[in-house]
Parts: C-alpha cells; sequence; structure tokens
C-alpha cells in the first residue's frame, strides 16, 4: 500500500477491505477452491501448482494441566457454540472465514499432520534460519 512491499501473503479477512478499496491486487488464493468473496481470483493450483494448499486456522486450548472434565466442559460448550449459524454467519461476515468445528482430539491429530507435512517442506526446499 506505501509502496514498500512488492508481494505478501495475507489473511483474506484482513486483506479483503484493502482489496475492495483498490489498495491491494490479490494475484491468488491459497485453498483449494476459490473464496466466495473473491470468486475472480484463481487459487494457487488454477495458477500452476497442483498440490499447492495453504489453509488458516485458529484453535482454542487450555493449560495441560486442566482437569479432564473441566476441558471436556470447555470443548463441549465451545463446539455447541461454534456450531451455531449465528457464528458461523458472524465469522463469515467479519473475517470471511469457514467455520469447522473439531474436537481437540481432531484438532492434534491436524495438527500433527501439518507438521508433518510443513516439515518435509522444509527438507524439500532447505528451507533454515538466515
Amino acid at each position: 500500500m506505501g509502496g514498500s512491499v512488492d508481494v505478501a501473503l495475507l489473511d483474506v479477512g484482513g486483506a479483503l477491505p484493502l482489496i475492495r478499496a483498490g489498495k491491494l491486487r490479490p494475484l491468488a488464493v491459497t485453498g483449494k477452491t476459490r473464496h466466495p468473496e473473491l470468486p475472480a481470483v484463481p487459487t494457487v493450483r488454477e495458477s500452476g501448482l497442483p498440490n499447492y494448499e495453504l489453509s488458516v486456522w485458529i484453535g482454542f486450548g487450555v493449560s495441560s494441566k486442566t482437569p479432564e472434565p473441566i476441558a471436556h466442559k470447555l470443548e463441549m460448550a465451545l463446539l455447541k457454540v461454534i456450531d451455531k449459524p449465528e457464528f458461523k454467519d458472524f465469522a463469515a461476515r467479519t473475517a470471511y472465514a469457514d467455520v469447522i468445528g473439531q474436537s481437540g482430539k481432531q484438532m492434534t491429530a491436524m495438527i500433527g499432520s501439518e507438521t508433518v507435512r510443513y516439515r518435509q517442506l522444509v527438507k524439500t526446499y532447505d528451507v533454515s534460519a538466515r
């Protein structure tokens, strides 16, 4: 926007107001499919990298010292709230995000598989801290 960054990887929720104001020009979206708020913007897959996918996810957690019955009660309450149409609508309107409610076990498994995937990418492309 200020001419100091040529390219950036941004979340749609933060970038969409700037795109609509003409301050940013989207080149591609990183999900498997086009974003409903940016239907004319191709995916990275469509742009030539057929296996590319990058999704932003947000999770809730508690201390590992939290007693299991309390953690379970919190998890059930959270899953109940995020499954409500009102919450999904709020997330869609404010963050332009899909809500996918997962249990703690599912989230742990997803984080584990994503960790393996990103470790492999770091090795494949020789990414290191410099």
